[in-house]
């Protein structure tokens, strides 16, 4: 919510969202440093079409240990990570070729 360069990829990830809403093998989600209520005001004006889930400063900080926001981390069904990139355009280029 306070991170401009998350915010200013919303549109390319929206994008995104909607060309494989669809699939059932994806799931689009955000974690946010955020509380609910911030969250709420905040997704009420602001498009965003990832499921968000608050209150994650903790886990973000302490397990995954993320430095620089954005961070787009891809995990496949098995539980390993298969990218860590911080530009949604490198991420997505990713899910396109793995998927092809």
């Amino acid at each position: 919510m306070n991170c401009r360069a998350c915010v200013a990829e919303f549109p390319e990830l929206n994008e995104f969202v909607e060309k494989h809403k669809n699939r059932n093998d994806i799931i689009f989600l955000s974690l946010a440093l955020d509380s609910k209520s911030e969250l709420d005001d905040f997704l009420e004006k602001t498009v965003f079409k990832y499921d968000v889930i608050p209150n994650q400063k903790e886990f973000i900080n302490k397990t995954l240990n993320l430095q620089i926001y954005p961070t787009h981390i891809i995990v496949n069904k098995n539980r390993s990570i298969l990218k860590v990139s911080n530009k949604a355009l490198e991420m997505i280029s990713f899910l396109e070729k793995e998927n092809n």
